[in-house]
């Protein structure tokens, strides 16, 4: 933990935010040492929000077929996230 807090409070250096990982254009701008130079909580509170709208929309699930039609399995919808 001391040397991650070396790194970035005394060296300034920063994480690499993966390309794949949400919002990662917003994430990328929140290690300036200038508050004024990373995004607000709004900004932030956006992008994550549109990410997980996108993310919702790749996702799909199929009916799982099974070898007993009376399963007692819950046929309650999933909750949401």
């Amino acid at each position: 933990m001391q040397q991650i807090m070396m790194a970035v409070a005394v060296q300034f250096r920063v994480p690499t935010v993966p390309e794949g990982a949400p919002a990662a254009d917003v994430l990328g701008r929140c290690f300036p040492k200038l508050q004024r130079d990373r995004p607000t909580v709004e900004q932030l509170a956006e992008a994550f929000v549109t990410a997980s709208s996108a993310a919702d929309s790749q996702v799909s699930f199929s009916p799982v077929a099974t070898s007993n039609s009376s399963s007692t399995a819950s046929k309650a919808p999933l909750p949401s996230v």
